[in-house]
């Protein structure tokens, strides 16, 4: 029998995707959030000058932030147009995981943390910070595209993982090794070299991760010092929350939500 190169590509934390995160982010329907004014501990100052141009004007210094690789180009992009908008502002981006997100922002090495995942408890057990997710990331279960096999259950993704199915023909496929590389794939990589498997029927795109039926998802979420005075910080979250900043975002393939309701310890 013929056989092919059969890839199956995924987050090493695939098994913990599968909880999902959407019955706790908020997403508007099309997948993009209107911008509005925060009434949070980043309380926009637009609100009450008018423009967040007038509020931050003469904006000067440096932002920092640190932590998760994967979020990375959002945070450049972001990061070039808002140092654009503010002559005065350099914004640097630091990339040592979203394990090092919370020392960073503890420490005084960042004024933002980046983390891929959820804070854990253990993390934050004082409620020192405010944690804001800025966007949801798809991740792809994708194979090689000679691969005749296009949907899977969570449940059969799991035993791949544990190692428990070992052949395509246990799933539908032909007769060939799995071979399972240990890696995130975003939708936005998602190409023609690759294919994106349904995951227990739903397909991968944006809209599924947005309505939350599409679980193999996981939040861009950032966080600082609840009670921050630093305008930097404040001017940062009301960049994102403009029409310039959802572009940027979607841009990037991510799905964007409303970042107010999405703002926890405020």
């Amino acid at each position: 029998m013929k056989k092919f190169a059969s890839i199956l590509l995924a987050g090493l934390m695939a098994l913990s995707l599968f909880a999902g995160c959407s019955s706790e982010v908020t997403s508007t329907d099309d997948g993009s959030s209107a911008a509005q004014a925060s009434s949070n501990g980043t309380e926009s100052q637009a609100e009450s000058n008018g423009s967040s141009e007038d509020a931050y004007a003469g904006l000067s210094g440096t932002l920092t932030l640190n932590g998760s690789t994967s979020m990375t180009a959002v945070c450049n992009a972001l990061g070039e147009a808002f140092m654009a908008k503010y002559d005065g502002v350099t914004v640097e981006k630091a990339n040592t995981g979203s394990g090092s997100a919370v020392t960073a922002v503890n420490d005084g090495t960042a004024l933002i943390g980046d983390l891929s995942r959820k804070v854990k408890d253990d993390e934050d057990p004082d409620g020192k910070f405010t944690k804001v997710t800025i966007a949801l990331d798809g991740i792809a279960i994708a194979v090689n595209p000679e691969n005749p096999v296009d949907a899977l259950t969570s449940e059969q993704i799991e035993k791949i993982f544990a190692g428990e199915i070992t052949n395509w023909s246990e799933v539908g496929g032909s007769d060939a090794a799995i071979t399972v590389i240990g890696r995130y794939v975003s939708l936005a990589s998602v190409s023609d070299e690759i294919k994106a498997v349904s995951v227990d029927g739903v397909e991968a795109t944006e809209e599924n991760v947005s309505n939350g039926t599409y679980v193999v998802q996981r939040p861009f979420v950032q966080i600082y010092t609840k009670g921050t005075d630093s305008e930097l910080v404040k001017a940062w979250f009301d960049f994102l929350k403009s029409d310039e900043g959802q572009q940027i975002i979607a841009d990037q393939k991510l799905v964007t939500v409303d970042i107010d309701e999405n703002t926890e310890n405020q």
